[in-house]
C-alpha cells in the first residue's frame, strides 16, 4: 500500500508520542478512541464482546492489560493503517476536543512536524473555535510562506536603500548605501508568537540603548519613528494611528506589530533607470503583520494610481489595475493573506475609524487573538 508517509516516519512518532504525551488528553481511552475508529463499527478479537469497545473496556480499564504500545501497534495496527486513518489519529489528537492547554498544544505540534517534515508534510492551523487552533495535516513542499522571515527590511523614510548579497547561498544581505533611511529587524521571530509590539519594542530598546537620554520612552520613540516612514499619506497615518489607539490596551503582549513600509520585493534598480518598465512588480507594502503561527497579512491601501494612468488623472487603466491583481496573486500562492482598503474609504465613509476597527477586530478573532 503506497502511503505519502513512510513506515519509519510513523513508527518513529508514535513511538515519541507514546513516551511522552498522554495520547488520549482531557478524554478517556474509550473516547479517544471512538474519534478515530469508530469502535462499534470493528470486530471484537475477545469472543466475550461483540465489537472492539468491550475488547478496549476490558483490557485498557478493567483489566489493563494492553500496553499503549500493543494497543496501537498491533491492535490497531496504525503504522500499516491507510493514510486517512493516521491523518485522523493525529488531527484528533491535537483537536482541541482532546486538549485546550495552548503551551501543550504548541508543545505537540512542534513535536509532530519534527517527524513530518521528512515527508514534506506539516501540522498548520486551519480554522479557529473559540479561541484555540485547530490544525490539519497539509503538503508543505511548496508552502513557500511558512518559514519564518529572516530580514524585515522596512519603515524607509528616505532614499532608497542599496542591497547586496553577500552570500548567495544562505540569502545573507547587507544595505551598502541609504541604510540610515530604513530599519532591519534580522532576529528570528518565534512561530508559535509572530512579531509583537513588544518584541519590536525591546528590538528597538536593544538597539538603541545609551544613544539615547536614559529616559527616553522607547516605545513612543519608535512609534514616531515608524509613522515618519509614512510621509504624507493621511490614509496610511489614520490606520496607523487608530491600530494602537485601539488595540494596544485590548491585546496587551499580543499585540501584533504592524510594520510599514516594508520591502517584500527588491530591484537595485530605479524604474526611471530602467526607462519605465518594471522587472518585479510592487517592491514595496503598505503593511505588515506577522502572526502566530506563521500567518502573513499584507495590508495595501490603495490610491487613484493603483487604476488610473497616475494620480492626477481620473482616466481608468486596466493595465495598472491587471497588475496589482496578478501581484496579488501570487503573494497569496506564496502564503501571504493580502487585504486592500480604497483610499475613499477613508475619505468618504461615514466613521473611518469604525471600519478600521471592524476589520481588525474581525481579523483578530478569525486568528484566535481576541
Amino acid at each position: 500500500m503506497n502511503s505519502i508517509f513512510t513506515t519509519i516516519t510513523k513508527r518513529k512518532l508514535l513511538n515519541d508520542l507514546i513516551e511522552n504525551v498522554q495520547i488520549e488528553g482531557q478524554l478517556d481511552i474509550i473516547s479517544f478512541l471512538d474519534k478515530i475508529w469508530s469502535l462499534d463499527s470493528i470486530s471484537s478479537q475477545d469472543s466475550r464482546f461483540n465489537t472492539a469497545r468491550g475488547d478496549i473496556w476490558q483490557h485498557m480499564i478493567n483489566n489493563n492489560d494492553f500496553t499503549l504500545r500493543y494497543l496501537y501497534f498491533e491492535y490497531f495496527d496504525l503504522i500499516n493503517s491507510y493514510d486517512e486513518i493516521f491523518i485522523k489519529f493525529l488531527e484528533t489528537f491535537i483537536h482541541p476536543d482532546v486538549r485546550f492547554d495552548l503551551e501543550d498544544i504548541n508543545k505537540n505540534v512542534i513535536r509532530i512536524n519534527k517527524h513530518l517534515k521528512g515527508d514534506n508534510y506539516e501540522m498548520a492551523i486551519s480554522e479557529m473555535i473559540s479561541g484555540y487552533p485547530v490544525y490539519k495535516i497539509r503538503k508543505i513542499a511548496q508552502q513557500l510562506g511558512t518559514k519564518s522571515p529572516k530580514n524585515i527590511i522596512f519603515a524607509s523614510n528616505g532614499l532608497k536603500p542599496e542591497i547586496i548579497l553577500t552570500d548567495t547561498l544562505d540569502n545573507e544581505i547587507e544595505i551598502v548605501k541609504n541604510g540610515e533611511f530604513c530599519l532591519i529587524y534580522d532576529e528570528q521571530i518565534n512561530d508559535f508568537q509572530g512579531l509583537t509590539w513588544k518584541t519590536l519594542i525591546d528590538w528597538w530598546k536593544n538597539k538603541n540603548q545609551g544613544l539615547f537620554d536614559k529616559d527616553i520612552d522607547y516605545e513612543r520613540d519608535l512609534y514616531k519613528r515608524l509613522e515618519d516612514s509614512l510621509n504624507e499619506n493621511e490614509s496610511e497615518k489614520f490606520l496607523f494611528f487608530n491600530y494602537f489607539k485601539v488595540f494596544k490596551d485590548i491585546l496587551q503582549e499580543k499585540l501584533p506589530a504592524l510594520i510599514p513600509q516594508v520591502y517584500l520585493h527588491y530591484d537595485p534598480k530605479t524604474i526611471k533607470e530602467l526607462s519605465g518598465v518594471k522587472r518585479v512588480s510592487q517592491q514595496r507594502i503598505d503593511f505588515l503583520l506577522l502572526l502566530p503561527n506563521n500567518i502573513r497579512i499584507i495590508l495595501e491601501i490603495d490610491g487613484k494610481q493603483h487604476y488610473t494612468i497616475n494620480i492626477n488623472s481620473n482616466e481608468v487603466s486596466p493595465k495598472n489595475y491587471a497588475e496589482m491583481v496578478k501581484e496579488d496573486r501570487l503573494l497569496k500562492l506564496k502564503g501571504y493573506e493580502v487585504y486592500r482598503f480604497g483610499g475613499y474609504e477613508f475619505m468618504n465613509s461615514e466613521n473611518p475609524k469604525f471600519m478600521i476597527e471592524s476589520f481588525f477586530s474581525n481579523l483578530f478573532i478569525k486568528y484566535g487573538l481576541k
